[in-house]
């Protein structure tokens, strides 16, 4: 009857992962002949006595499923058994398809390679201290100490530490000269209440999507992790001596207590009720009474070994966390003296700081670019042109987190720089990937979670898997680690994969920013989003056509550097040429043409100097309707669909048009933003050419007008 029913994986799964196997391998298992196996082994299984018959009969089919060479690899890790060879498992007796055959063996070998050196016969569970070694081969991420004159720039100073960082760490740390001190912002006693995720460590390991937790205060989250953690460190010092690096007896489930927990009701879509809420933490305090109070700090590196136990749990025991995060600023509330005003933090933040009382002033830390409301709007960042306020781009967010929870491995938005600031609580351990190893990060994702990749291929854009540096590491990826202290910066440079965890409640915020070379990453975020059918959270082309124009308002003092505007100019030119040879092609296929300019079309699609609110709406109008980029330059439209537009890098002639299959062409229009005389004087502006160049003479342009209903293109 058990294994007849659906939630067959909660019993057989951890089994599967205790034998070698990774949990997203049990489904593959159970529709193959290894059923066979789990209905002869269920009366063992049942009966306890899974260390004999179970074990063996695994050990021999899994022996059938290898290939030769990984049966060799295999066999060389074990005893060798007087036994004659059992017929190979393959797709040829019909359980398995040449695609699935593949993956038990890949998963299989990555198994093994996580794995390592296991005492033992190769049966059982792996020991965990010999498994889990995090530190192996992790190089520490650099710290840096500025001086007082050097820190009163923050993205001068970034920009002069970049070459030491960028391609050899990806992340490091800023160490604010000795007196910085803001004045506390954040009000454990705020009525304020914002949600969480739940996590469990085991998901993260297999890249499953995070579930909705509780909604609680900042006071209240604190009374939960901190009870969570003296729990943690009290049943880790009745398990033994220092040296134990596997979960402490007793300690899985969530916070409440118990491997079967409230959390994962919670998972299942039970909500927890206010009783059970406010029932917790008293509960738990009074154990904590009962113990004789808090047990002993356990080190750090210990925590990081339990940490990385717990994510490649092996026993069926699942730990669950909460995390806050991606909290607004303006809602929870900045852990910054805000600025006076938006206008004010673009004009003051960086310089004027130096003016009204110097380092350590109250007024100092108001207008400072290390404010993190001010440093997207810092002289020397390119989010300067961005005045649309966006959520985790140039506005902070929050994070409000417990012990062991995670942000997952993932590069920011467009690949932009991130700086965290960790106001209060307990240490964050990171790690980085410099951006030279961004591609066999994906590669290795692709190998060791092909499963995954496969049913979902977006799967690196969705920050919800969280892979160990021993693997990375296994693969040739760099990986560096550092731990953020209270009061420190942690600095991620463009395109740098970055994750961790918390070794208790902390409180951080974190915003992102645009260094001077940043466009050569932000050109390759654009093709990458397009790709991947993922949509941008401003336009780049918008953003570069905007740098073309000057603004003395906005660059005040911090204009742009002749080598920024030569990156612009090429990253336009190299996504116009592409434009006018698609054009080209459309114009042949025999689609019309509706050309623009800004006397043609609404003034809110055209360049202009800075990308605000009206501009950024009117481009969320005007998005690829098949891979989801902003049409800046042009986009083909159809008489049938008033509201819909195809860019032109996926229209083809063969493209099927939503009320017409047969997709006639002469039915369909480009629509064209600009002229080719604007967009040349743009590259030009941005070239830095005194005599702009005459541009290349087109196929002429239609001049009908067709009247547009619904959206304004």
């Amino acid at each position: 009857w058990l294994l007849s029913q659906q939630h067959w994986s909660p019993v057989f799964s951890p089994l599967c992962v205790s034998l070698g196997h990774p949990r997203d391998l049990a489904c593959r298992l159970w529709r193959s002949q290894y059923s066979n196996l789990l209905w002869r082994g269920a009366p063992t299984l049942l009966c306890g006595g899974v260390g004999c018959r179970l074990r063996q009969e695994h050990s021999k089919i899994v022996s059938d499923s290898l290939s030769p060479s990984a049966s060799r690899t295999m066999a060389s890790a074990r005893t060798k058994r007087h036994r004659a060879r059992p017929q190979r498992l393959s797709c040829e007796d019909g359980a398995l398809s040449k695609h699935e055959q593949g993956m038990i063996d890949l998963a299989i070998l990555n198994s093994l390679a996580e794995t390592g050196e296991v005492a033992g016969d190769g049966l059982g569970p792996p020991d965990l201290a010999q498994q889990v070694r995090p530190r192996d081969g992790v190089r520490e991420a650099p710290r840096f100490f500025p001086s007082v004159q050097e820190f009163q720039d923050p993205m001068r100073y970034i920009d002069s530490i970049r070459p030491h960082v960028e391609q050899e760490w990806g992340i490091c740390v800023v160490v604010p000269p000795t007196g910085w001190a803001p004045p506390p912002q954040i009000d454990l006693a705020s009525p304020a209440r914002f949600p969480t995720k739940f996590q469990r460590l085991a998901g993260l390991h297999e890249g499953h999507a995070m579930v909705d937790g509780a909604v609680y205060t900042l006071g209240g989250f604190k009374e939960m992790a901190d009870n969570f953690k003296a729990d943690w460190l009290r049943r880790a010092a009745e398990c033994g001596s220092s040296q134990d690096t596997g979960e402490p007896q007793g300690c899985g489930g969530h916070p409440g207590g118990g491997s079967e927990s409230k959390a994962f009701r919670a998972q299942r879509g039970e909500a927890h009720s206010a009783k059970e809420r406010r029932e917790e933490p008293s509960t738990r305090e009074q154990q904590a009474r009962e113990s004789g109070g808090g047990a002993a700090e356990r080190p750090l590196q210990a925590l990081e070994r339990d940490y990385w136990a717990r994510l490649k749990d092996v026993n069926g025991l699942d730990l669950c966390v909460e995390y806050g995060s991606d909290l607004c600023a303006e809602c929870l509330g900045s852990g910054f003296p805000p600025p006076a005003s938006r206008s004010a933090s673009l004009v003051q933040a960086g310089g004027a700081g130096r003016d009204v009382g110097g380092f350590g002033a109250d007024e100092f830390y108001r207008t400072t670019g290390w404010n993190l409301n001010n440093l997207p709007f810092a002289p020397g960042s390119l989010l300067r042109r961005v005045r649309t306020r966006v959520d985790g781009i140039n506005r902070p967010w929050m994070y409000v987190g417990m012990l062991f929870s995670t942000f997952c491995w993932h590069t920011e938005d467009l690949y932009l720089g991130s700086v965290s600031y960790l106001h209060m609580g307990s240490p964050k351990q990171w790690y980085g990937i410099p951006s030279g190893d961004h591609g066999k990060f994906i590669d290795t994702m692709s190998k060791t979670m092909a499963l995954r990749v496969h049913d979902e291929p977006d799967l690196v854009h969705h920050i919800t898997t969280q892979i160990d540096p021993a693997t990375l590491i296994a693969h040739g990826v760099r990986v560096c680690r550092v731990v953020q202290e209270p009061g420190t910066f942690v600095v991620t440079f463009p395109r740098a994969y970055h994750s961790g965890f918390s070794y208790g409640f902390n409180c951080a915020e974190a915003v992102n920013f645009a260094p001077s070379n940043w466009i050569l990453h932000g050109a390759v975020a654009r093709e990458d989003y397009r790709l991947a059918r993922k949509n941008e959270v401003f336009s780049l082309l918008r953003f570069l056509l905007a740098l073309s124009l000057p603004s003395p308002t906005i660059d005040n003092g911090a204009e742009i550097s002749a080598v920024t505007r030569r990156m612009a100019a090429d990253a336009l030119r190299k996504v116009w040429r592409q434009y006018q040879a698609s054009r080209a092609q459309a114009l042949a296929a025999g689609v019309q043409l509706l050309p623009g300019g800004k006397d043609r079309l609404p003034r809110e699609g055209c360049m202009h100097p800075v990308v605000d609110d009206t501009r950024a709406s009117y481009d969320e109008q005007r998005t690829c309707s098949l891979c989801g980029t902003t049409c800046v330059l042009g986009a083909v439209c159809c008489d049938c669909d008033e509201g819909a537009c195809t860019c032109l890098e996926c229209w083809s002639p063969t493209s099927p048009c939503a009320h017409h299959p047969a997709g006639p062409t002469y039915r369909r229009f480009i629509l064209q933003w600009h002229s080719d005389a604007e967009i040349e004087a743009a590259m030009a502006r941005l070239q830095g050419n005194r005599h702009q160049r005459r541009p290349r003479q087109q196929q002429a342009e239609g001049s009908h007008k067709r009247k547009r209903r619904g959206v304004r293109f």
